[in-house]
């Protein structure tokens, strides 16, 4: 986004930023930068007819969420708000076209992933295996282990609990009584300027449930999958994360310290149980 707060005093007809000209390029940029870091790369259409798309269509509270956002560095002349918000709304369904386009022609279509250098972009993916008992740490900054020393003694809590449980049905394969941990080096970085981490764990992810493959694998982590398909991930949230929504998340266990299992997000699909 650009730096400081711009007083548009002239619209075109379009609504447009036409006074002052310093404006003008700034408030372009804003609706770029906008379009990426809030549109979620999910969603293919701004708008459509077809009922059997929506959704897939980027819905109206998230279109008015982008216009809030814009307004906290443009201010629009006196009773012309609504003609600024038509012409923005208009220029960000060319960008996020435009955006989609590129990442097709640039990285889907050359079976490339998404790879970085930028420090401030920060993501984590903890793969738990129940069968194995283990647990493997991405880390897009590499920082070792020794910084999930919390969560790893939490999953360790909750682990020792579920192996008592009758929901473990047998599945641990090797008799332990905390996780065994590996911190993986193999990690693909994203290319400056894109700030998609949540999109590129989810591609990890669904690499991981749809096909099958393990921490061990490092070698064919080629993320050829070209479409992300939400539906996997809630068709298998259960399966995949049951023991997070149960052990962790959904943990009522009363003598545990305060919000100590409250340590991670929940999946797409599930809700916990409130105390």
């Amino acid at each position: 986004m650009p730096d400081g707060h711009y007083v548009v005093t002239v619209l075109t007809e379009t609504g447009w930023p036409h006074e002052p000209s310093t404006a003008v390029t700034p408030y372009g940029r804003a609706c770029g930068c906008i379009v990426k870091d809030f549109i979620p790369i999910k969603y293919r259409h701004w708008k459509t007819n077809d009922v059997t798309q929506l959704d897939w269509t980027v819905p109206h509270n998230l279109k008015e969420e982008c216009w809030r956002k814009l307004k906290l560095t443009f201010t629009f002349p006196k009773g012309q708000e609504e003609l600024a918000k038509k012409g923005a709304l208009s220029k960000m369904s060319t960008l996020f076209r435009k955006w989609r386009t590129d990442l097709n022609a640039k990285l889907v279509q050359r079976n490339r992933t998404l790879d970085f250098e930028k420090p401030s972009h920060h993501w984590i993916l903890l793969v738990i295996n129940i069968d194995d008992s283990s647990i493997c740490i991405y880390d897009s900054l590499r920082r070792g282990i020794d910084k999930y020393q919390t969560i790893f003694s939490a999953l360790n809590r909750a682990y020792k609990k579920y192996c008592r449980s009758g929901r473990s049905y047998g599945r641990c394969k090797i008799d332990a009584t905390e996780f065994r941990i590996f911190e993986h080096k193999y990690i693909l970085r994203q290319p400056e300027a894109i700030d998609l981490c949540g999109f590129y764990v989810m591609r990890y992810m669904l690499y991981f449930v749809e096909d099958g493959y393990n921490h061990r694998n490092a070698e064919k982590l080629g993320l050829d999958t070209s479409e992300i398909l939400p539906h996997v991930f809630k068709a298998l949230t259960d399966e995949f994360c049951g023991f997070i929504r149960h052990h962790v998340v959904a943990n009522t266990t009363s003598t545990r310290p305060h919000n100590e299992c409250n340590l991670l997000p929940l999946p797409l699909g599930t809700k916990p149980r409130r105390n």
